[in-house]
């Protein structure tokens, strides 16, 4: 059908097709980003509209195209069949806007879309090919139209991929890309029609004479065309921004409340914007993005270990720091940025103009630091932190997942230590996910009894005699398998189920220890206390009260904590290290020496034990520096008034230096592997037994045959 291409005509409908790409890309956008506020009738409604505008500006380019590679192309000689290709091409912009403004592109979504249209892109070609060509019949050519059926599969997979991918990019140089792009769309059109055109011959021509006389020429034709597109486009550009001025006005008088129930915009407390007005300046900065190449962040702030200054002050000193915090938010922010207080000690701060994750990170170092700087209260020095989780838009999501995903990062900064700022990834959202996964699993685990307590032997240094047990939570988990508590506490601690996990620990350590008193057994116990936990203001009482119900002294049982405890929240620490000293209920200091530490921190501790970490003492064996390490610490806990226990002994080696150098106790698997109740008790009852005949412990004593069966 071609004999010689208009090249002129080629490259305008190149530029025009380039620039209805741009167009359909902002369509698109605007569809991906407005949809969680338009609601199902308007979102229905509106990609009506918008498949209309996108698919006759493809018609027309389509058109353009066509008077340039075709000869024999006539205006309008079936005005009927010219209308049929008009409805397959907003058919196909309807398949392609649908599939692309979805949040998720699978690859059923993505191949069902580009082989439906494709369809319509041949439906399109017929009609428009009835219509217009000057012939009185055309066929195909078999082997050439299932390569333009291939193309046109492969060209509309390709370009919904592209406009789904560029919808959410907000990086740099994102103009240029975005116009690179929109020419290799205008291109992969364009090879559409030649690979079309490829595929048909036309049969007969029409005679002059039967043929009504046009006074337009292709020329002319063509640049109307262009102009018409060109114009299209203009226009639904400035009715989108007519469209958000209105939708914003109706917002705001939506939410205006009535004369007799007025909203404060404002909390009471700190004069920060309230949750109501987040609300509205997030939707106002989400729509203000879209005009501009900038996008926004949200940043979820949280303060950590503010509860127990209101445990430990009152309410009205917890008042107090909240309004500091959010005077040193509101300095610490940018004039363009905007903070608000959404409930508690939770705090949102939305960035706007933002190009890329490097102009948040500096602010939210800023925030970090102004929060975690020491100040002083009511006569009292605070020392708070903050952990902040960052979600940026629309990357991240949409207004309202945007908070979720934010949250989600914060928790992840609180696990990773807090006083500190995480940006919202992949790799976070798994983690989310599998926390909410575990936290299911969890409360059946609670409601099944599937928990249950492993117990490992102390040993004394010296003699070599059982001292107690170390007890340990685990959860025989029916598809994973046997967990350790590190493996699903910090999901307990996150969904608050640390608290009746731990209870219902203490109740079975106090229940062992009434068995064995009864089968006058000397054993004493341990067992661990998340930081979450130790921060309880009623967690002594609780204790007290569980130990007289089961008419146990308050030294049978100790409570360990990790050393990271002793770095947050100095204040709160020590007190209620005193109140657990007055209470005469012992207090370990769990892995010591895990993380940086001070030898002098000891001296300010009021702690009755210290528990070396493993990884000290597996290296004493062949590190001198190690073995000066671990002398030194023994020596200045003694001199403290201090008990030493080592964690991880696991050859003769190690527990002869340990007992060189007076350590305490100690525990490992050169003793004994954790047990269950029942072995232990075995274990100790044939333990004294051993001792009445020998006089005397012995190492291979705790290799008994009830602890073989019981590993």
């Amino acid at each position: 059908m071609r004999s010689e291409y208009n090249y002129l005509l080629l490259a305008l409908s190149l530029v025009v097709a380039t620039a209805a790409a741009l167009g359909v890309f902002a369509l698109n956008e605007y569809l991906f980003k407005h949809s969680d506020t338009f609601g199902n009738k308007n979102k229905k409604n509106m990609l009506a509209v918008f498949s209309i505008i996108a698919g006759s500006g493809l018609w027309l380019n389509h058109l353009l195209v066509a008077y340039s590679t075709l000869d024999n192309y006539k205006p309008g000689l079936y005005p009927v069949m010219l209308i049929a290709g008009w409805y397959f091409a907003i058919a196909i912009s309807a398949v392609v806007l649908d599939v692309c403004s979805k949040s998720r592109l699978s690859v059923k979504r993505l191949i069902s879309g580009a082989l439906l249209s494709a369809l319509f892109i041949f439906g399109m070609f017929f009609a428009d090919w009835r219509a217009n060509l000057e012939v009185t019949e055309f066929g195909f050519k078999r082997t050439d139209l299932i390569v333009a059926l291939l193309v046109s599969v492969m060209v509309i997979a390709g370009n919904m991929l592209t406009f789904f991918w560029i919808k959410g990019y907000d990086g740099h140089y994102k103009m240029t890309i975005r116009t690179i792009l929109a020419l290799i769309c205008g291109i992969s059109v364009i090879a559409v029609h030649i690979a079309y055109n490829q595929a048909i011959f036309a049969v007969n021509t029409i005679a002059t004479a039967n043929t009504p006389t046009s006074f337009l020429n292709n020329n002319l034709v063509s640049i109307a065309i262009s102009l018409m597109v060109l114009f299209l486009f203009s226009a639904i550009f400035t009715i989108i921004l007519l469209y958000e001025k209105h939708q914003a006005r109706r917002h705001t008088a939506n939410i205006a409340p009535p004369a007799e129930e007025k909203v404060e915009p404002l909390d009471p407390l700190t004069k920060l914007p309230n949750r109501i007005a987040f609300d509205m300046h997030l939707e106002g900065a989400a729509k203000r993005c879209f005009r501009s190449s900038k996008t926004i962040a949200v940043a979820y702030v949280d303060l950590d270990h503010f509860k127990p200054i209101n445990d430990q002050y009152g309410h009205h000193m917890g008042d107090i720091v909240l309004s500091i915090v959010a005077q040193r938010l509101k300095t610490a922010i940018r004039g363009c940025d905007f903070v608000a207080r959404i409930g508690g000690d939770e705090f949102v701060v939305i960035f706007e103009e933002i190009s890329s994750e490097s102009d948040i990170t500096p602010i939210a170092q800023r925030i970090v630091s102004s929060i975690k700087e020491p100040f002083t209260a009511g006569g009292h020095l605070i020392d708070i932190s903050c952990s902040v989780g960052i979600a940026i838009y629309p990357h991240d999501g949409d207004t309202n997942g945007l908070m979720v995903r934010a949250d989600t990062a914060m928790y992840k900064a609180k696990e990773a230590g807090k006083n500190q700022f995480k940006f919202f990834d992949e790799e976070i959202e798994r983690a989310s996910n599998q926390m909410r996964d575990m936290r299911t699993d969890l409360l059946v685990a609670i409601r099944d009894k599937e928990l249950s307590l492993m117990f490992q032997p102390k040993v004394d240094c010296k003699t070599y005699s059982p001292i107690g047990a170390e007890a340990i939570i685990c959860w025989d988990h029916p598809e994973k398998g046997f967990l350790l508590p590190e493996q699903f506490m910090p999901a307990a601690e996150r969904f608050g189920l640390i608290h009746q996990i731990n209870h219902w620990a203490l109740e079975e350590c106090c229940k062992l220890l009434s068995t064995a008193a009864q089968k006058q057994l000397r054993v004493q116990l341990s067992m661990n206390l998340s930081a979450v936990q130790f921060r309880r203001s009623d967690l002594i009482d609780e204790i007290r009260q569980t130990l007289n119900h089961h008419q146990l002294r308050p030294d049978q049982l100790t409570f360990e904590i990790r050393e990271i405890s002793s770095v947050q929240n100095r204040a709160q620490l020590h007190q209620q290290l005193d109140e657990f000293r007055k209470a005469r209920i012992r207090i370990s200091l769990d892995d010591f020496g895990s993380q940086s530490f001070s030898l002098d921190s000891l001296q300010n501790l009021n702690v009755n034990e210290v528990k070396l970490d493993k990884s000290f003492i597996s290296q004493i064996e062949y590190d001198k520096t190690a073995r000066s390490l671990v002398d030194a610490v023994i020596r200045l806990s003694h001199a403290l008034n201090l008990n030493v226990v080592a964690c991880g002994v696991e050859n003769d080696v190690q527990s002869q230096l340990l007992k060189e150098m007076s350590c305490d106790h100690m525990q490992g698997y050169l003793f004994s592997r954790p047990v269950p109740q029942e072995a232990l008790l075995s274990m100790f009852a044939q333990l004294d037994s051993s001792f009445e005949s020998t006089g005397q412990f012995q190492i291979s004593d705790y290799y008994t045959d009830i602890v073989q069966e019981n590993p």
